[in-house]
């Protein structure tokens, strides 16, 4: 009868420390919880404190918009494309002889709040990369681009986070539309670029016009996307 006796004792003790045990692991659980909601809280607080830039005409995080900007930027946007050729570089396509002659029909502008604040993040994640280089005493060049980067009204680049004005030539309008509304993604890009998957960039507006079709090939109409990009 002790010996039975002894044997719940233990069995009981056994009983108490493996519930002591799970009680721990929840409470732990449940502060790891915790803390995931008060981050999730601060982001959520952050997003909804995100401002769109100061020349946007749309203040708003639903969806996207495309704002004519023709009137204001055209000129400009035009200038850039008809300088940013290499004379020197055989690029295909519609190359440097035609697009020194180029005429910008359109230009819109991408309003899109949700786009504009993953880049903001992603933006400063770099910032604080880069800090973090420069404390362990790392030389972080400041890159420049071999054309001329015009300054655009009112849309001022960081060059500490090697900010710059990008060309990127589409297939089509329908991919361009596509990037307006969801941004660049390396998931759908194509694996036979020269280094891979990936969103390629280019200063030589030559250069992202071989990767450009007529979007309307009765007027000889081409589709390229002037983008922030950091480096």
């Amino acid at each position: 009868v002790e010996a039975r006796s002894d044997e719940e004792k233990r069995r009981a003790q056994d009983k108490v420390r493996k519930l002591q045990a799970e009680s721990s692991t929840a409470q732990l659980k449940l502060k790891e919880a915790e803390a995931r909601f008060a981050r999730e809280r601060a982001r959520l607080a952050q997003l909804q404190n995100v401002r769109p830039p100061h020349y946007w005409t749309h203040d708003t995080g639903k969806g996207q918009s495309l704002v004519n900007n023709t009137r204001f930027m055209g000129k400009l946007v035009q200038d850039w494309l008809r300088k940013a050729v290499d004379r020197n570089h055989a690029c295909y396509g519609p190359g440097p002889s035609k697009l020194q002659h180029a005429k910008v029909t359109k230009v819109q502008r991408i309003e899109a709040l949700a786009l504009w604040d993953i880049y903001q993040a992603r933006k400063r994640v770099l910032a604080h990369q880069i800090a973090e280089f420069k404390k362990k005493g790392f030389h972080v060049p400041l890159l420049k681009t071999k054309t001329h980067q015009p300054t655009l009204p009112d849309m001022e680049l960081d060059a500490n986070v090697n900010e710059l004005f990008l060309f990127h030539g589409t297939s089509t309008l329908d991919t361009a539309m596509l990037i307006a509304e969801q941004g660049m993604d390396n998931r759908v890009a194509c694996d036979s670029g020269v280094y891979g998957a990936g969103s390629y960039f280019a200063d030589w507006s030559c250069k992202s016009a071989q990767y450009t079709d007529q979007a309307s090939p009765s007027s000889g109409t081409h589709v390229f996307l002037l983008c922030r990009v950091l480096m």
